[in-house]
């Protein structure tokens, strides 16, 4: 059985005998899609330990040279993945082909993924503000431009990449990072004037477009056929998930102007509570403005677990 797997998703505590069970992993060899997910553990592990420990997976990787998909994640940086060491196995003249990575800020050696992300056309990028390497700099003066581009927060490095990127198909932007900086200079609205002309779904706090720089950006997207508004509690260091006490005013000014767009559209409120999309529903319903009335029947919900924090 294991020979025909195409897909693995391993999750794995950081002192998980990883050479054992990469042993146990070796007759693998039509892989498509690898995921390693390290988990944080209180017993103590010196970083080099784990680093060597991770570093088992090399293998993995070099003995299934159809991957096409490569997720690392860690969930603390006493358990990092070199890369240089996950893929040193790779034969250098025959490098991945691969079409979509997710790593995070804990990753090292980012640069090691260059030969293998030539035909990239999807990254998921996490805690990028703890990494070691100027990951975005090194995509750009490579010339690697996926189409469709995640991550948790628009910090700095990420909007000058995005400002240089050729056209994006697929954009979402997370909860976390300081944005009072980007607020102020209007990145975001920048972005999206930028790519108006390809631009088909957008994932967003909703609060990120309720400038009116940001209404007149998001009215020049002509392709958007979706629009995620995603919502969470104001105050992330409490255990609440509930945010049914919040109010709908961001929704509420942004929707009228989504109205105005393609009306094949599809908006998503992406909420822990379902009571804000069904304020945005009523709202819409009762509108005078016919468009806008319109709009409620291409609005759904999508709750938002605590992981999509």
């Amino acid at each position: 059985m294991l020979p025909a797997l195409t897909e693995l998703e391993l999750c794995l505590p950081r002192d998980a005998d990883m050479a054992k069970i990469s042993k146990c992993l070796n007759p693998l060899r039509n892989l498509r899609k690898f995921t390693l997910r390290i988990l944080f553990t209180v017993t103590y592990i010196a970083v080099n330990r784990v680093l060597s420990n991770i570093g088992n997976f090399s293998t993995i990787i070099a003995r299934n040279p159809n991957l096409t998909h490569l997720v690392l994640r860690s969930t603390t940086n006493n358990a990092p993945c070199d890369l240089s060491s996950l893929l040193r196995g790779v034969p250098a003249d025959k490098p991945l082909m691969l079409e979509h990575i997710t790593i995070d800020g804990y990753c090292r050696n980012l640069d090691a993924l260059l030969p293998h992300i030539q035909s990239l056309s999807s990254i998921d990028i996490q805690f990028m503000h703890f990494a070691m390497d100027p990951f975005y700099t090194t995509l750009e003066r490579a010339g690697v431009f996926p189409s469709t581009i995640t991550a948790d927060a628009l910090e700095l490095d990420l909007f000058m990449y995005l400002d240089r990127h050729p056209g994006i198909v697929r954009l979402s932007i997370g909860h976390y990072g300081n944005y009072a900086t980007l607020y102020r200079d209007n990145c975001l609205p920048r972005i999206l004037r930028r790519h108006s002309g390809t631009l088909q779904h957008l994932t967003v706090r909703t609060h990120m477009l309720r400038t009116s720089e940001g209404e007149m950006a998001l009215l020049a997207c002509k392709q958007l056929r979706e629009l995620v508004l995603t919502r969470k509690f104001e105050r992330p260091h409490l255990l609440i998930m509930d945010c049914s006490y919040d109010s709908v005013d961001n929704e509420i000014r942004i929707l009228p102007v989504v109205a105005r767009l393609n009306r094949s559209l599809t908006v998503v409120i992406r909420s822990p509570s379902i009571s804000a999309f069904r304020d945005c529903i009523e709202y819409c319903k009762v509108s005078n403005n016919p468009l806008v009335c319109d709009l409620a029947g291409r609005i759904v919900y999508e709750r938002l677990e605590p992981q999509g924090l």
